[in-house]
């Protein structure tokens, strides 16, 4: 049985904080920190080993009409709604997500620029973790397009067609994905800004990546050049979970 009450917990923290962006950004990285610590993704025989991880997160309080977090590049996509309206479709905590760029789940995906998120929400607001690197069968995959391409590797998904919407919602709809990890193998933790000196992500200085700080060194995309590696290792310091 694989035990959710401590994402779920640390969620529910969260929900609490409702007007102290500082301290909301703090229960994000406590959850992107017990996501790599706590769990695995197992899709049918594949199984994916988070070392990095990327919050996203859009909450509007509807009955206030008060806009409570908005990181500014939440999807905002229904498949990251936790919001349970006794519709078993709806209840979406711990399902896949496939990166859409509508709000709509029956919108095409454009598979050049993908990846896959878990959806961690458990109302009426927008809250899952991109999966930006992680070992696959012992090897280091980085960057959310090869995870999500192994991903579709597994029924040969990779072509893009009509059907591809379909066979997105097969996995989508798959129950029980996460599971946890034999032992705790991470225990520090370094969370830092998106992306710097980019025009797109000006806005959004929110620290949301987290990376487990032993594994920096094997961190290979564009978004980790031996330039910004140093610069997180000096600038960003890891805190450790006991």
């Amino acid at each position: 049985m694989v035990d959710l009450e401590i994402i779920r917990n640390k969620v529910k923290e969260l929900e609490k904080e409702t007007t102290d962006k500082i301290k909301i950004v703090e229960k994000l990285q406590e959850i992107n920190e017990c996501f790599l610590q706590n769990y695995i993704i197992k899709i049918y025989k594949l199984e994916i080993y988070p070392v990095e991880v990327e919050s996203y997160y859009y909450n509007y309080n509807k009955i206030d009409k008060k806009l409570i977090f908005d990181d500014g590049l939440c999807h905002k996509n229904e498949l990251q709604n936790g919001f349970v309206d006794n519709s078993e479709e709806r209840k979406r905590f711990g399902k896949i997500y496939f990166h859409r760029r509508s709000p709509s789940k029956d919108c095409k995906i454009n598979t050049g620029y993908g990846g896959i998120d878990i959806c961690l929400s458990l109302g009426d607001y927008f809250l899952s973790i991109l999966i930006r690197s992680a070992y696959i069968n012992n090897k280091m995959e980085c960057g959310i397009n090869k995870i999500l391409q192994r991903v579709l590797e597994i029924k040969r998904w990779t072509k893009v067609d009509e059907k591809l919407e379909r066979k997105y919602k097969d996995i989508e709809n798959e129950e029980n994905v996460l599971k946890q990890r034999d032992y705790k193998i991470y225990n520090s933790f370094i969370s830092h800004p998106r992306i710097k000196n980019n025009e797109y992500f000006k806005d959004n200085k929110y620290l949301l990546n987290t990376f487990a700080f032993d594994e920096l060194k094997n961190l290979k995309n564009n978004f980790y050049t031996q330039k910004r590696k140093n610069e997180i290792r000096d600038k960003y310091k890891p805190q450790t979970i006991n």
